[in-house]
């Protein structure tokens, strides 16, 4: 069977079901991880730890995953359904070789796919990324080496994931903060009302019902304008924030009690400063990590704090390793993605939840006035250009823009007094991303223009 080369990308393998990926997919996928865990870690039999989401395709892409892992001698764990983060908790907590998702994350209900995970939550990405499989299959390779059949074990840990969230819950009564949380018919909603009755969280739950065809509005949080059911119960009700969650449950995105969607860079500005510095007392060394599109309020205000920031490259396993590298205490990608350290550096909306609740009770204001400090710059977001020759076009910005403070973690970034871009190629597509942020709208709008401009060879109509 020949296997679809594109759906193999940088961090996951995902694609449309059944066109891109379906059930013989998944059984192949299975023999190659298991055989690469093997040749990895010099075992007979790895022991893979394997979940699905609530997609309608999800049992079925599972079922057939864990034959191809069996079938090529591995001992798998069969941890049913579960949210992402459930699913990492039981990668460390379990000890596994690693393990698979089964999920889409935030995409479409016709997507389907794989996030795979070496031991520690380490993700089958960056360097040695789910290429490697797609090696694999087409080689052939598991046929050469076989250690005979493997076995199922049937696993369930989310009690030891409650005692885990209890024993890093923050101190205060969360009960005080009254909520909305939009589960766009996701995976957290199977999960949420026990977690929410044992901490006695104060919520009003909006499109809880799992259903993988996603009825009311496509499951990716960033998609704000589709959120305004949320919106619209914050202002109504008068609560004191909103949160919403994608399909898998990895990302989380916070609202104000405004209605009003905040920047993840944002979030962590103010966890950095009230929570970790302020309510758990860290003051020597903190560091956080975040993507380099990160708002340079979110830096202005940390660095008055003696608060490290230290920016990644644009992607999860770039923030991951950067986090272990300097054993920083949190990160956060701008798509919603928040990672703590106790977490074996693996994403956790729930005790982000948790921490901005503590926060927010402790100083007893809304969020909104705690992020005014940091949101004090004017931004573009990311603006998406098609450029056949992505590199060419950074190096000639890189020339005209010389004269800037020029950084290129990601990309290229140049900064000014009172303004700065940061322009970085996609890794599937021929696109330019491009971010600008300035004091003033004005400035903004004309560097946008210019920008444009330089890019596209023409003029712009921003």
């Amino acid at each position: 069977m020949k296997v679809n080369s594109e759906i193999f990308r940088r961090y996951d393998i995902r694609g449309v079901y059944p066109s891109q990926i379906n059930e013989k997919t998944a059984y192949l996928i299975g023999r190659a991880f298991a055989f690469f865990l093997a040749q990895k870690y010099y075992l007979s039999s790895p022991i893979i730890l394997v979940n699905y989401d609530v997609r309608s395709s999800s049992k079925s892409l599972f079922e057939n995953l864990i034959s191809g892992l069996v079938d090529q001698g591995a001992k798998v764990l069969n941890g049913g359904i579960a949210a992402t983060p459930i699913h990492f908790f039981g990668n460390w907590h379990l000890k596994v070789d690693g393990s698979i998702m089964v999920t889409a994350s935030h995409n479409p209900r016709e997507y389907n796919g794989f996030k795979l995970f070496l031991r520690e939550v380490n993700p089958l990405a960056t360097n040695q990324g789910t290429e490697i499989l797609y090696k694999i299959i087409k080689k052939r390779s598991f046929e050469k080496e076989r250690s005979g059949k493997g076995r199922v074990e049937e696993v369930k840990f989310f009690d030891q994931y409650l005692e885990f969230l209890e024993k890093n819950l923050p101190k205060g009564d969360p009960s005080k903060l009254k909520f909305a949380a939009d589960f766009s018919n996701g995976c957290w909603s199977l999960f949420f009302k026990e977690i929410a009755k044992k901490f006695s969280l104060n919520y009003i739950g909006i499109f809880e019902e799992p259903d993988g065809n996603f009825p009311n509005h496509e499951p990716n949080p960033l998609r704000t304008e589709l959120l305004t059911e949320l919106r619209k119960i914050i202002r109504d009700q008068k609560l004191n924030f909103g949160i919403a969650f994608d399909g898998d449950g990895d990302r989380i995105v916070f609202f104000d009690e405004k209605g009003n969607a905040q920047r993840a860079d944002f979030i962590l500005g103010v966890l950095a400063k009230h929570y970790l510095k302020e309510a758990q007392s860290v003051t020597k060394d903190l560091i956080v990590i975040c993507d380099a599109r990160a708002s340079r309020g979110v830096r202005d205000v940390l660095e008055q704090e003696n608060i490290k920031i230290i920016k990644s490259r644009v992607g999860y396993p770039f923030i991951k390793d950067l986090m272990r590298k300097y054993k920083a205490a949190l990160g956060a990608e701008l798509s919603g993605h928040f990672f703590w350290k106790e977490n074996h550096y693996s994403e956790s909306p729930i005790l982000t939840l948790f921490r901005i609740m503590e926060v927010l009770e402790k100083l007893n204001q809304p969020l909104s006035e705690l992020i005014k400090p940091i949101a004090k710059y004017f931004n573009s977001k990311e603006i998406n250009f098609e450029v056949e020759d992505k590199l060419e076009k950074i190096k000639e910005l890189e020339r005209i823009y010389k004269d800037g403070k020029i950084s290129k973690i990601d990309g290229l970034t140049v900064e000014y007094k009172d303004w700065w871009f940061n322009v970085r190629p996609s890794n599937t597509e021929p696109v330019l991303r491009l971010t600008v942020e300035a004091e003033t709208r004005e400035l903004l709008e004309e560097k946008i223009r210019e920008l444009t401009e330089m890019i596209l060879g023409q003029s712009s109509s921003f």
